[in-house]
């Protein structure tokens, strides 16, 4: 995140818990492709080389590719309408893991935990 001060109180905790190596954060290759997406859409500034080298560099950052499983798993997110936040919800489900979001769809359809 370009402005960390624009986190919520949960989120920053976690993101502080993974730079001290407490946690583990997933970031799904959809997450990426929706960089590129908006960085050339010209919303926000990307510098998309520069974050997937910080990305790899992090011991506790992972950066899986979209594996079918989550693909599939699809089929039951219908709570979460739009395509790309499912496939993100999917992945932390079937992680069994907790997702970073404040989108409120994502958080109305209780799918999944989400902090922010």
């Amino acid at each position: 995140m370009n402005d960390p001060t624009r986190l919520g109180a949960q989120a920053a905790t976690v993101f502080a818990a993974v730079d001290q190596g407490k946690a583990l954060l997933v970031v799904p290759a959809i997450v990426i492709a929706e960089l590129i997406f908006i960085g050339a859409r010209g919303r926000v500034a990307v510098d998309l080389e520069k974050t997937l080298a910080d990305l790899a560099r992090h011991p506790a950052i992972e950066t899986p590719d979209l594996a079918l499983a989550v693909v599939l798993a699809m089929r039951s997110a219908t709570a979460i309408p739009e395509m790309h936040d499912r496939l993100i919800a999917c992945e932390a489900l079937l992680r069994n893991a907790v997702l970073i979001t404040r989108d409120p769809l994502i958080i109305a359809a209780n799918w999944v935990t989400t902090v922010w």
